[in-house]
């Protein structure tokens, strides 16, 4: 499949020319991102402009990466450069606010049209032609206003979802769109032309409602190293039960246990409430997952509850790099040649 935006495109090969082929390489061996300077220019561009009033709050760090098309760890760094400057008040809690009062510093256009002006002296003294300059900042231009790419991250828990969407954009620069897998049933047409990440949980469901031509990679979740220690821990005469969702849950989180411990678990399912509370009451301990929890009812009746908690296999993210990595050499269907 290829995936269009700015994961790179080669660039237009004209007359052998040496920066041309300087930029076919650039494209076929890097993302196009911006990068925190960039960033932090296009927010001081808005901030003057008006579009972000003095004492007035920034969108999320994660708003502002969507729609600049970059990775938040490259925003957040952009704005600790604003800080520096006095420009905005980052605060933990409350995000980036504009300050009370502005710098005064040389406008978007002054300091663009100072570095082209810097860029066509260099080209002149290179001794290359004007329409020659105009060609190579065209295709600069057009590579870098593709739309950005997208990645989604499918999975049914809030939790894991956004604690998963957030470390995959720390380790990979790349925009991560979290999506529950219910949104995904209710429109499978949303992740249409994007890369899909998911766990392997949820690879055959998945599979089965977005369009076939839509790259999937499958992400190894495995428990979490506590997770593992107190599922160890457990007294070989304990008794546990397993609840889950459905059968099928109850199932997974069975097997999982009797991975780690010395014990069985029984599995019971929320589907048969009566049952489920008859366990519960008996149990030594509940072992549930963050998905699936425990209603409050059963709660009040456990004696212990142990909820599962999962994170990527430490080479988990080698399958996604390598998804980006051919991505960034897919070229892109450049149309018809005029």
């Amino acid at each position: 499949m290829t995936i269009r935006g700015r994961f790179g495109r080669p660039g237009v090969i004209h007359n052998g020319s040496h920066s041309d082929r300087r930029l076919n390489r650039r494209s076929e061996t890097s993302q196009l991102t911006l990068t925190a300077q960039a960033v932090e220019e296009a927010l001081e561009e808005r901030i003057l402009k008006g579009t972000y009033p003095p004492g007035s709050m920034l969108p999320s760090v994660r708003v502002l990466a969507a729609e600049l098309g970059t990775s938040p760890s490259t925003v957040s760094r952009a704005l600790q450069g604003l800080e520096r400057r006095a420009w905005v008040n980052v605060t933990d809690r409350r995000g980036a606010s504009v300050a009370a009062t502005i710098p005064r510093a040389d406008s978007p256009d002054e300091r663009t049209a100072d570095a082209l002006l810097s860029l066509a002296m260099r080209w002149r003294l290179y001794g290359r032609s004007r329409e020659d300059l105009i060609a190579l900042v065209g295709r600069v231009v057009d590579e870098a206003f593709r739309p950005a790419p997208v990645a989604f991250f499918v999975e049914c828990n809030p939790v894991e979802l956004a604690t998963m969407s957030d470390r995959i954009e720390r380790e990979i620069d790349i925009h991560i769109e979290p999506l529950l897998l219910r949104q995904l049933r209710s429109d499978p047409s949303r992740v249409i032309g994007s890369l899909v990440l998911t766990p392997f949980f949820h690879l055959a469901e998945v599979r089965s409602l977005v369009a076939p031509d839509v790259e999937i990679v499958p992400l190894n979740l495995v428990p979490s190293q506590e997770t593992m220690r107190l599922l160890a821990e457990l007294p070989r005469d304990a008794t546990v039960v397993a609840v889950g969702r459905d059968d099928r849950t109850a199932q997974q989180i069975a097997g999982l246990t009797s991975h780690y411990a010395l014990t069985q678990a029984v599995e019971s399912s929320l589907t048969d409430p009566v049952r489920a509370a008859t366990l519960v009451k008996t149990a030594d301990v509940v072992v549930v997952t963050n998905a699936t929890g425990l209603p409050a009812d059963l709660r009040a009746l456990a004696r212990r509850v142990l909820v599962v908690e999962f994170d990527l296999e430490p080479s988990g993210l080698e399958p996604v790099r390598a998804a980006v990595r051919a991505a960034q050499t897919a070229v892109a269907d450049p149309g018809p040649t005029i």
